[in-house]
């Protein structure tokens, strides 16, 4: 492998262990439930968050997942209850999203089968010496240092491990796409990753629905039968266990809660309850609300149509916005917060900036490579925005901002010139952030005073 690529990985690396060691960051709110799931689990007390309470009393299936805290489960059983495995293995698995996004690249770059072969095979053998230039170094940069995923890597949260997920699938689902002949082997292992990946966050159906359609319209159907039956394989048992045990038909039992929560107008589509849903949620246990979230939602899409639309206006600008930074983690003060927000907004706006810039040029190519790379794109907000938002659910996204903004730094290379997209994406973003700004003053200025400014 290229010495300079070698360098910048383990100087990713390093940098997130460092960060994860330095910080120590101890379990709170989500990552508490994962961590008390996790512990029960590797202690034989079973899928639960309170392993005082029944089942059908506890929280777990409030929380996303299985698949995180049975990772965290099995860590925990070889290495005991102990954060510092899980650090190295998020780093880990960060660099290794990062070598994955670059071979994403390289295959938008393919014009052949062959091209394709030797952008995956070389790339990863310690013979390849190709050059490796200044838009390589900066677009990988801006994901690999990027301060929000530094963080999370620290965090007993479900994120790197899902980002991991998601870049492997995609990278050996286009790989798959492109291939005249796939081999078995490919297939099951795509299959595993996204069935994978859905048991961490359920989002993840919809990037297997994208694949699905995709290899439909390819007529990959061995692929796409390996991929419905290996689905079934891993999530099924999960969900049939929800489902005769609590009457929940899916991975979790969240989104009858999050629904509802959406279309509060004191949420502004994110994730906060009022005394009404937190009242129903005490009194009538995670498993009724689902239901009465379901209801909740279903009533308001059909007496108020309008205010709905407008509600997922709302929520796509909150997930697009710059100001919503990685600073305001709980573990974070002074200094160190205003450090986090900064470095934190600077990252989200190059790579926000670059990649749809990026975007916009790899669908300006009208490749069939292209189209699917952008489909399973758009499949990250879209399985986020319909529900809840909050700025770590968009961190997926920043695989495909990352490739796309690699593609548009090399037409900068090649072209000696800045397109103008770049300019209409950076005016945008920056209108999306104002607008967010206006729509939200108040917290806007809740989290300014946290910050001991005063307004």
């Amino acid at each position: 492998m290229n010495k300079i690529l070698v360098y910048l990985f383990i100087a990713a690396f390093s940098v997130s262990l460092f960060y994860a060691f330095y910080s120590q960051i101890l379990p709170a709110v989500d990552a508490k439930a994962y961590d008390a799931i996790a512990w029960n689990l590797a202690e034989g007390f079973g899928y639960r968050e309170n392993r005082n309470l029944s089942y059908e009393g506890d929280y777990a299936l409030g929380r996303a997942g299985p698949g995180y805290e049975f990772f965290l489960a099995g860590v925990y059983t070889i290495f005991g209850h102990r954060y510092w495995p899980v650090w190295i293995l998020q780093s880990l698995f960060h660099i290794i999203s990062g070598i994955f996004i670059f071979l994403i690249y390289r295959l938008l770059l393919a014009k052949s089968s062959y091209d394709i072969n030797f952008a995956t095979a070389k790339v990863i053998s310690w013979e390849w010496e190709e050059k490796i230039d200044w838009p390589v170094v900066v677009g990988l940069s801006l994901f690999l240092f990027h301060p929000d995923l530094i963080q999370i890597n620290g965090m007993l949260m479900t994120e790197s491990l899902f980002i991991f997920l998601i870049s492997a699938s995609v990278f050996l689902g286009l790989r798959i796409l492109m291939s005249p002949s796939p081999g078995f082997t490919q297939s099951i292992i795509l299959a595993l990753l996204v069935a994978f990946a859905v048991l961490v966050r359920p989002g993840a159906l919809l990037l297997f629905l994208v694949f699905s359609g995709i290899f439909l319209y390819k007529k990959r159907w061995k692929t796409f039968l390996i991929m419905f039956g290996i689905l079934l394989l891993i999530v099924g048992p999960w969900a049939a266990r929800n489902y005769f045990r609590h009457g929940v038909l899916f991975t979790n039992a969240t989104g009858g809660l999050e629904l509802w929560v959406s279309i509060l107008p004191e949420s502004s589509g994110e994730f906060q309850m009022n005394k009404e849903v937190s009242d129903y949620l005490e009194k009538n246990g995670l498993f009724k609300i689902a239901e009465r979230g379901k209801e909740e939602f279903k009533k308001f899409i059909f007496e108020h149509p309008l205010r709905f639309i407008l509600r997922q206006l709302e929520k796509t600008s909150i997930y697009f916005s710059m100001i919503r930074t990685s600073g305001f983690w709980l573990y974070l003060s002074g200094w160190k917060q205003l450090a986090a927000i900064f470095f934190s907004a600077v990252f989200n706006a190059l790579l926000f900036a670059l990649g749809l810039a990026g975007a916009y040029l790899i669908f300006k190519e009208r490749k069939f490579l292209n189209n699917a790379f952008l489909l399973l794109a758009a499949a990250m907000p879209l399985s986020v925005i319909p529900i809840v938002v909050t700025g770590r659910y968009r961190y997926p996204l920043l695989i495909f901002l990352a490739a796309s903004a690699l593609y548009f730094l090399r037409f900068i290379r090649e072209n000696k010139r800045l397109p103008k997209i770049f300019w209409v994406a950076s005016s945008a973003l920056l209108v999306n952030g104002g607008l967010d700004i206006f729509f939200n003053f108040d917290k806007f200025i809740s989290h300014i005073r946290i910050l001991g400014l005063d307004i």
